[in-house]
């Protein structure tokens, strides 16, 4: 059988919305673990966690925000400051804007 997948344009545009909606979940899902292992001071589960949120949302600031608390806690501050040095040039050279 062959045909088109969406019936209409407005069926891709209801699963785009829906697509964001839950992405958005995701993030905050994370932030909220994020903010609770920081408390825990479960720091590596933290990081790794973010990490792989990263990997699947690069732009968000939030995420990154708690990757760089845990290399903070866990006294990576070499690694903290090259991470911010070149996420912000990344931030830079891709919106236009930094951190």
């Amino acid at each position: 059988m062959k045909g088109r997948f969406y019936a209409s344009p407005s069926q891709l545009h209801w699963i785009l919305q829906k697509q964001e909606i839950f992405r958005q979940m995701y993030v905050k899902t994370m932030m909220r673990i994020s903010c609770y292992l920081y408390t825990k001071k479960r720091y590596d589960e933290m990081m790794l966690m973010n990490y792989q949120a990263v990997l699947f949302k690069s732009f968000n600031e939030g995420l990154h925000y708690y990757y760089m608390k845990g290399l903070e806690a866990t006294r990576n501050y070499r690694e903290a400051l090259k991470y911010y040095d070149e996420l912000n040039d990344i931030f830079l050279s891709e919106l236009g804007t930094g951190l």
